[in-house]
């Protein structure tokens, strides 16, 4: 039977609610992109996204290395396979 590594993930909106001073609505929204400050942070469990595959990899027989992020980030032997459209992150509308 075909043994396969997968990267799933689901998209888990973090928000953070912040006071920024500016000259002007565009500076204000630059600054609050830009800044890599996310102590306290909240994260919100009821709206994140679905469980999706992102990656994926057959492993041959007999493959030495079970740990899978070393396959699938290290190990340029194996190609990536296409993920099913199915099973893909949506396009946002």
């Amino acid at each position: 039977m075909p043994t396969f590594v997968i990267e799933r993930q689901y998209l888990l909106p973090v928000y953070q609610h912040i006071v920024v001073e500016a000259p002007d609505l565009e500076s204000a929204c630059r600054q609050a992109i830009e800044a890599d400050d996310w102590e306290g942070q909240m994260e919100d469990y009821d709206t994140s996204g679905p469980a999706t595959v992102n990656l994926v990899k057959q492993l041959p027989d007999e493959y030495p290395n079970r740990d899978p992020s070393a396959v699938l980030y290290q190990d340029d032997t194996l190609p990536l396979l296409d993920v099913p459209a199915e099973f893909l992150t949506p396009e946002p509308e």
